[in-house]
C-alpha cells in the first residue's frame, strides 16, 4: 500500500497546466526514490510456483484459445508484480502499477502527466529490464475478453500502449546493458501492430518507431547493427515490401542517415528506382505516397484514416533535410533532388492542382508556412509556384472562399517574416508581382500585402525593388508575364509603382532610391534618345530601351516626376545645418539640398549632349532665351546677402519647379517665368546691381526704399505669381505655391492680403471669359499631369453630355430656363434663310431653337430631301455648337470655384504662421463675408473660412498687440461681428463662429495693455448690452443663448454688469415665455462663476443681487398661478426657474453661512403661499414637489400635506368606514386568503 503522502501527487499530474504536472512528477519521483533508498529487497518465496499450478489448474482444457492468452498474460503479470514487490519498495510498486493503469485514464491531462512520470520512474529502477516491463505494459492495456468493451475503452487501452512504448524508449530503459535484441524487437513489432491496428495511430505509431532507431544509434548495446537490420527486414522485406506510406518514408530516410551501409536499393525495389528516396525520378511516386495515396495513385492505401489539418510530421523531416537546423558534417542525401523539384512535383503539383481538394489545397499552405522561414532569399522564388500563386489569389479575393483564413495568415506572416529578415523584402515583392503573381497583386486580392512587405523592407532591399522597376523600364528584365499585357502597360505600371514608393510615408527611405525614381521619370520622361552612348553617365542612354518608350510613356513619365515631386515638397526631412543644429526642412534631401535643383542639375547635364538625346517637348528659341534669363535671376537672387536662407530656399523651389514644367508644357509657364523674372529684384533688391549686367535691354527694378507710391509692393507682386499658379489644374504647381507662400508668409503685407481677399470676394462667373479662354489649355495640362481631380470632373461631364445629344425634350426644357443669345438667334436665322430684323430678333427672344422662326411657314422657300437633310446638319450643328458654350459656361464656374477653394489656403498658412501680426485683423470682416455670400454651390469654401476663424484665429496662444493693432477700429470691428450675429447668422453654426470670433477681438482688446484696459472693458459691456436687448425685445434676432453662455464663461467680470439685464428680462411679463426661461439661464451661469466674483472683490454685489432673484422667481410663479389654463406658463419653465432658485439658494448659503439672513432674504413665507397656490392646479402637481423642496432648502416646514399624502390619508380613512359599516372585521381573512384556504383543504 502506498504511504498516503505520495496519493496527493498523483492528483496534480492530470492538471492541465503543464508547470503542475511536471512539478508533481518531480517530486513523486524523487519521494519514490527516496522510499527505495531505505528499502531492503527480500528472496522471492517459496510458494510461488505452486500458486502458478494452481492458477492453471483453474483453466479447464475446453476453454478457447483466446481465453487461455488471456489468462496466460494475467499469471505473467502477476508473476512480475510480486518479483517487484520483493525487489522494491511498496510505493514505488504501487506507483508503476498505479502509472500503468493511469496511461488509459481520459480524464483531463492524465495521460501526459502519467507518461512523463513514467519515464523518469523507469529510468531510475536499474533492476527492471524490458523483459518485466512489456508483459506489463501489453497486460495492462489489452482489453478484456468480455463482449461489453465500449470502442472509447479500446481507444483509450491502444493510446496506453503507445505512450508506455514511448517511455520505455525515452527512459532508455530498452537500451541497458541487461537489455537484449529480442526485447527492441518485440517493441519495434509492438508499434508496428499499433499502426496496422488503427490507422489513426499509424503516424503516432510510426513517429515512435522513428525515435526508436535514432535512440538504438545513440546506444552502446552491441547488438545494434543487428537490430537496425532487423527492423529494417521487418519493415520492407516480406509481406510489408509493397506497402508504403508516409510513415516507411520518414523511416526510411533517417534509416539511410544512420545506417549509410545497408542495401537499400533491395529494400525500396521496385517501388523506388533509386535507392536515394528524394531522387528526382523518385518524386512522383514520393509525393503520391507522402498525400496518403496508393503508389499508382489510383485509390487511397488501405486502413487510411480520415483527414486531419496538421501535414505529417514526415515532410517536416524531409524540409530538415533540405535546411538542415545545424550544418551536418557530410551531406545528407548528396543524390538528393533540389529543392525546387521537390516543392514542385511534391507539394505543388501535388497539393494544389485545380482538382485538389480543399483539405489538401489546406495541407498545401500549411507546408508553404513551414518552408517560407527555412528558405534563404535565393531560393524564395522556388515556394511561388504556379499552381501555389494561383490558389492564393484566389482564396485571398473574398472571404466566402473556402481557405480564405488560411491564406490570409500566410499574408499577415510575410510582415514580420521581412522584418526579421530585411534581405528577403525584394525577392519576396517580386515574386508577388513576378510572373506567377500579379503586378496588381493588392488591387485583385483586395489586401495590402505588397504595401506591408514594402514598408517591412530597409531601405536597401527599396533600392533592390527600384532597380528591378527600372529594368522593366529599360527592357532589362523578362517580358511582360501576361502575354496579352503589352509592354507600354508593363511599363505604366512600372512607372505606377515607383510613383507608389515615394508617396507611401510608411516606406524607409533614402536618398539614393529617391534619386533613382526621379532619375528614372527625368531621363524617360524629359528626354528622347536618338543613338545610343557609351560614354553616358546614364544606363538609359547607353543602352537604350528597346523597344523605344512610346509618346505616352513618356507623358506617364512627367506626370509621375511631378506627382513625386509634389509630395516630396510635403515631406520633412531632417538636416543638420552649418551650426550642427538639426532642422526639419520640405522639399530637399538629407543633405539640404532641394529635389528640384538636383533635377534640373540634371537636365542641363543631359541636354548639353545634344548629339544623343533629344527633348520629348520641342520648344523654340524664345523659351530657351527665357529659361536661361530666369536661371540668371535666380542666380542673382542666391546672391543676396540680406536675404533669410528660407526665402532663398523657397525661391530656388519656384523658380526651378516652373523651369521643370515648362519642359512638359513650356507654352502654359511662359507668363509666370516672366513674372518670376519681374518679382527677383522686388525681393531681393540686392539682385539689382548683377542684373545691370547681364540684362542691359531691360531695366532693373528700383529698390524698395525708392518704390513709388502707385508701384505694388514685393509681396504683392509674389502672391500674384502664387495665385496665377494656384489656378493652374496642375497639383505640382499648386503645392509649389502653398510651400513659397509658407517661407514668405512674415513678410507678407497688407496690399498681398488685399489682392487676396478680392479674389476671394468676386463672384462667380465674373471672371468668367478669362477663365473660359484658359479652359483648353488647363484641360492640356490635366490630361498631362494625369492626377487632376477637375480635369476628370470636366471630362465626365462632357461624356454625360454628349450622351444625351439627342434627347431633344431635356434640351429645350434646360433652354427655356435660360434666354436666347442674340448670337445663336442670329445664326439660326441665316440658316433658316430668313430675313433679319430687329423686330424678328425681339420675337425670337421667346421662342426655343428656332420655334418661332419654323411658325412663319410662308417665309420658307420651297425645298427638296437634299436640301432639308443638309438643313438638319446646319441646325444639329448649331444646337450642338451651343450646348458646347452652355458646357464652357458651366465648366468655366466651377474651375472658379475649384481656384477659391485654393486660394483661401494662403489665408489659412498666414493664419497659422503669423498669429500675431496686426493683418491678420484684416481677415476677420472678409471671411465673414465669404461665408455669408457663398452660394450652394461653394459650401466648402464656406467651410475653410469657419475653419480659419474658428481653428486657426479664435484659437490662437498668441494674438496682435502693439502699435500696429487700432483700439477704435477693434471696437468698430467688434460690433459689425455682432450685427451679423444679430441679423445675417442663419445657423447655429454661424452664431458659434461669431461668437468665437468676438471673444477673439476682446481678447486682442485686453492685450493691448492694462492700462488700457479699463478704455476698452465699456465698449465690450454697451456691445454685449445691445446684442441682448435685440435677443429679448426682437422676435427675428438671429442670436442663440449660447453666444452669451460663452460670454460668461471666459469674461465673467465683463458679463456681470449684464445682470440687471437678465432680471429685467427675467421679470418682465411682456417678455416671451423661452426668452424669461433664457434670462433664468443666463443668470444661473452667472451665478456658477462664484468663484471669479468673490475673488474680484463683488461678494456684497452677489448678495444684493439675491433678493432680486427671489422676487422675480416668486413673481413668475405668481403669475403662473393667476393665469388660466390657456394663457398660462409651461410647468415646465416654472421648473426650470424654481431649479435656478435653488440653485441661488445654496450660492446664498455659502456666502452667508446664517440661516436667517438666507431666510430672510428668501421670505419662506411667501414661498409658502405660492406652494399652497400650487397645490390647487392640477396642471403644476411636479412644480409644487420642487417649491417644497426650496422651502426645505430654506428650513421650513410645509404647513398642508401634498396630493399624496391627502390621497394615503383618504384611504386609510375609507378602510376604517369600511370596517366599522360591516365590511371585514378585523382578524377576518381577504377574499384571495378564503380562496386559498378553501383550496387547501379540499
Amino acid at each position: 500500500m502506498a504511504a498516503s503522502s505520495t496519493l496527493e501527487l498523483y492528483w496534480d499530474l492530470a492538471s492541465p497546466a503543464t508547470d503542475v504536472r511536471l512539478a508533481a512528477a518531480d517530486k513523486l519521483v524523487s519521494t519514490l526514490d527516496s522510499f527505495q533508498a531505505a528499502f531492503a529487497p527480500s528472496s522471492p518465496e517459496e510458494g510461488e510456483s505452486e500458486d502458478e499450478d494452481e492458477d492453471e489448474d483453474e483453466v479447464g482444457s475446453g476453454e478457447e484459445q483466446e481465453e487461455q492468452n488471456a489468462q496466460q498474460a494475467r499469471r505473467e503479470a502477476k508473476k512480475i508484480e510480486r518479483w517487484i514487490e520483493h525487489r522494491y519498495a511498496p510505493d514505488v510498486a504501487y506507483a508503476l502499477k498505479r502509472l500503468l493503469r493511469g496511461l488509459a485514464s481520459p480524464r483531463e491531462s492524465s495521460r501526459l502527466g502519467f507518461a512523463v512520470t513514467l519515464t523518469q520512474l523507469l529510468s531510475s529502477l536499474p533492476l527492471l529490464t524490458p523483459a518485466h516491463f512489456l508483459p506489463l505494459l501489453l497486460f495492462h492495456s489489452t482489453p478484456s475478453t468480455d463482449s461489453g468493451n465500449k470502442a472509447s475503452d479500446e481507444r483509450d487501452l491502444l493510446f496506453s500502449r503507445l505512450f508506455g512504448l514511448q517511455a520505455l524508449i525515452n527512459s532508455g530503459l530498452l537500451y541497458r546493458s541487461s537489455s537484449t535484441l529480442a526485447d527492441f524487437d518485440a517493441a519495434v513489432e509492438h508499434l508496428w501492430a499499433l499502426g496496422e491496428k488503427k490507422s489513426w495511430l499509424r503516424e503516432a505509431a510510426g513517429w515512435t518507431l522513428l525515435r526508436a532507431l535514432e535512440a538504438l544509434e545513440a546506444s552502446q548495446v552491441a547488438w545494434k547493427e543487428e537490430a537496425a537490420k532487423g527492423a529494417m527486414d521487418r519493415l520492407f522485406e516480406g509481406e510489408e515490401k509493397d506497402a508504403w506510406g508516409p510513415e516507411k518514408v520518414g523511416i526510411a530516410l533517417r534509416a539511410q542517415e544512420l545506417c549509410p551501409d545497408l542495401d537499400y536499393r533491395a529494400y525500396f525495389s521496385p517501388t523506388f528506382k533509386n535507392p536515394s528516396l528524394l531522387a528526382l525520378p523518385n518524386l512522383p511516386t514520393l509525393a503520391r505516397i507522402i498525400r496518403d495515396a496508393s503508389v499508382d495513385g489510383s485509390a487511397p492505401n488501405p486502413g487510411t484514416g480520415s483527414w486531419k489539418p496538421q501535414p505529417h510530421w514526415v515532410y517536416t523531416q524531409i524540409l530538415d533535410i533540405y535546411f538542415p537546423p545545424t550544418a551536418p558534417s557530410t551531406p545528407l542525401h548528396p543524390s538528393k533532388a533540389s529543392f525546387q523539384d521537390f516543392f514542385r512535383i511534391c507539394i505543388d503539383e501535388s497539393l494544389f492542382p485545380a482538382t485538389s481538394s480543399p483539405q489538401r489545397k489546406y495541407w498545401g499552405f500549411s507546408l508553404f508556412s513551414l518552408a517560407l522561414p527555412r528558405v534563404p532569399a535565393k531560393l524564395l522564388e522556388t515556394l511561388f509556384t504556379p499552381n501555389f500563386m494561383r490558389t492564393w489569389i484566389n482564396h485571398l479575393r473574398g472571404e466566402d472562399r473556402t481557405l480564405h483564413k488560411v491564406a490570409m495568415g500566410i499574408a499577415k506572416d510575410l510582415q514580420p517574416l521581412i522584418t526579421a529578415n530585411p534581405q528577403l523584402g525584394f525577392p519576396l515583392v517580386s515574386q508577388l508581382l513576378g510572373k506567377h503573381g500579379s503586378p496588381h497583386f493588392d488591387k485583385i486580392t483586395g489586401t495590402k500585402t505588397v504595401s506591408n512587405v514594402l514598408a517591412s523592407m530597409s531601405a536597401a532591399g527599396v533600392a533592390e525593388y527600384v532597380a528591378h522597376l527600372r529594368g522593366v523600364i529599360e527592357g532589362a528584365e523578362e517580358e511582360s508575364v501576361d502575354a496579352k499585357e503589352s509592354k507600354s502597360q508593363r511599363r505604366k505600371w512600372a512607372f505606377d509603382q515607383l510613383l507608389n514608393l515615394v508617396r507611401n510615408g510608411s516606406i524607409p527611405r533614402s536618398d539614393d532610391w529617391i534619386w533613382s525614381v526621379l532619375e528614372c521619370f527625368t531621363l524617360h520622361g524629359v528626354f528622347v534618345p536618338r543613338k545610343a552612348s557609351k560614354k553616358s553617365a546614364y544606363a538609359a542612354f547607353k543602352n537604350p530601351p528597346k523597344p523605344a518608350l512610346s509618346d505616352i510613356d513618356r507623358s506617364t513619365a512627367r506626370s509621375h516626376l511631378f506627382a513625386a515631386l509634389t509630395d516630396l515638397c510635403k515631406a520633412a526631412a531632417v538636416v543638420t545645418g552649418d551650426d550642427s543644429k538639426t532642422h526639419k526642412l520640405t522639399g530637399v534631401s538629407s543633405t539640404g539640398e532641394l529635389w528640384v535643383s538636383r533635377i534640373h542639375a540634371l537636365i542641363v547635364d543631359v541636354e548639353a549632349d545634344k548629339k544623343h538625346v533629344s527633348l520629348a517637348v520641342e520648344v523654340d528659341e524664345d523659351v530657351v532665351e527665357a529659361r536661361s534669363k530666369t536661371v540668371e535671376s535666380l542666380q542673382a537672387a542666391k546672391a543676396a546677402p540680406e536675404a533669410r536662407d528660407e526665402q532663398k530656399r523657397a525661391f530656388e523651389m519656384l523658380v526651378l519647379s516652373v523651369l521643370l514644367q515648362s519642359y512638359d508644357d513650356p507654352e502654359s509657364v511662359m507668363d509666370v517665368l516672366e513674372e518670376i523674372r519681374d518679382v527677383a529684384p522686388l525681393l531681393f533688391p540686392a539682385t539689382t546691381a548683377s542684373l545691370k549686367k547681364t540684362q542691359k535691354k531691360k531695366a532693373a527694378a528700383p529698390p524698395a526704399e525708392d518704390r513709388a507710391d502707385g508701384e505694388p509692393e514685393p509681396s504683392a507682386v509674389l502672391v500674384d505669381v502664387l495665385v496665377t499658379l494656384l489656378e493652374r489644374p496642375s497639383a505640382f504647381l499648386r503645392a509649389l505655391a502653398l510651400a513659397v507662400f509658407t517661407a514668405f508668409a512674415a513678410d507678407i503685407g497688407g496690399e498681398a492680403l488685399e489682392m487676396i481677399v478680392q479674389q476671394l470676394s468676386l463672384p462667380v462667373g465674373e471672371d468668367e471669359a478669362e477663365v473660359e479662354g484658359e479652359e483648353d489649355e488647363d484641360e492640356e495640362m490635366a490630361e498631362a499631369d494625369g492626377a487632376e481631380e477637375e480635369g476628370d470632373e470636366e471630362e465626365e461631364d462632357e461624356d454625360e453630355e454628349e450622351a444625351s445629344e439627342d434627347d431633344g425634350d431635356d434640351d429645350e426644357e434646360d433652354e427655356e430656363e435660360e434666354d436666347v443669345d442674340p448670337e445663336f438667334k442670329r445664326k439660326l436665322a441665316i440658316a433658316l434663310g430668313q430675313p433679319l430684323s430687329d423686330d424678328e430678333g425681339d420675337e425670337g427672344d421667346e421662342g426655343d431653337e428656332g420655334d418661332e422662326a419654323d411658325d412663319d411657314d410662308e417665309s420658307l422657300p420651297d425645298m427638296d430631301d437634299e436640301q432639308m437633310m443638309a438643313l438638319d446638319e446646319q441646325l444639329a450643328e448649331l444646337f450642338r455648337q451651343r450646348r458646347s458654350g452652355k458646357k464652357a459656361k458651366q465648366g468655366a464656374q466651377r474651375e472658379a470655384q475649384h481656384a477659391k477653394n485654393r486660394l483661401i489656403d494662403l489665408l489659412d498658412i498666414y493664419a497659422k504662421r503669423q498669429p500675431s501680426n496686426a493683418l491678420v485683423l484684416r481677415l476677420v470682416l472678409p471671411l465673414f463675408e465669404i461665408i455669408l455670400n457663398s452660394g450652394p454651390s461653394e459650401a466648402q469654401l464656406a467651410s475653410k473660412a469657419t475653419s480659419i476663424l474658428r481653428q486657426r484665429i479664435a484659437k490662437a496662444k498668441d494674438v496682435p498687440a502693439g502699435a500696429g493693432v487700432d483700439a477704435e477700429e477693434l471696437v468698430e470691428m467688434l460690433g459689425e461681428v455682432h450685427g451679423v450675429a444679430r441679423s445675417k447668422a442663419q445657423t447655429a453654426e454661424l452664431v458659434g463662429t461669431c461668437s468665437a470670433a468676438s471673444l477673439y477681438l476682446v481678447r486682442v482688446l485686453f492685450a493691448q495693455g492694462d492700462d488700457k484696459k479699463s478704455t476698452h472693458e465699456n465698449p465690450i459691456k454697451e456691445l454685449y448690452k445691445a446684442s441682448w436687448d435685440d435677443y429679448v425685445s426682437r422676435k427675428a434676432s438671429k442670436l442663440q443663448p449660447s453666444f452669451f453662455v460663452d460670454y460668461i464663461r471666459r469674461y465673467p467680470l465683463l458679463a456681470w454688469s449684464l445682470r440687471d439685464a437678465f432680471l429685467a428680462a427675467a421679470a418682465e411679463s411682456g417678455v416671451k415665455t423661452y426668452r424669461q426661461a433664457t434670462a433664468f439661464q443666463m443668470l444661473q451661469n452667472l451665478l456658477h462663476q462664484q468663484t471669479a466674483l468673490t475673488s474680484a472683490g463683488l461678494s456684497s454685489e452677489l448678495l444684493a443681487l439675491l433678493p432680486r432673484i427671489r422676487q422675480a422667481v416668486y413673481a413668475l410663479l405668481a403669475s403662473a398661478c393667476e393665469k388660466s389654463a390657456a394663457d398660462s406658463i409651461p410647468a415646465s419653465r416654472l421648473k426650470d426657474a424654481l431649479k435656478f432658485a435653488l440653485a441661488s439658494v445654496r450660492v446664498h448659503k455659502k456666502l452667508s453661512p446664517e440661516l436667517d439672513d438666507v431666510r430672510e432674504a428668501w421670505d419662506p413665507s411667501a414661498l409658502g403661499a405660492l406652494v399652497e397656490s400650487l397645490r390647487r392646479i392640477d396642471r403644476f402637481k411636479g412644480v409644487e414637489g420642487l417649491a417644497r423642496q426650496l422651502l426645505g432648502t430654506l428650513g421650513e416646514k410645509s404647513k398642508g400635506k401634498g396630493k399624496e399624502q391627502e390621497k394615503g390619508k383618504g384611504k386609510e380613512a375609507k378602510r376604517k368606514a369600511l370596517a366599522g359599516a360591516g365590511g371585514k372585521k378585523d382578524g377576518q381573512p381577504s377574499k384571495k386568503r378564503k380562496t386559498k384556504a378553501a383550496t387547501a383543504s379540499s
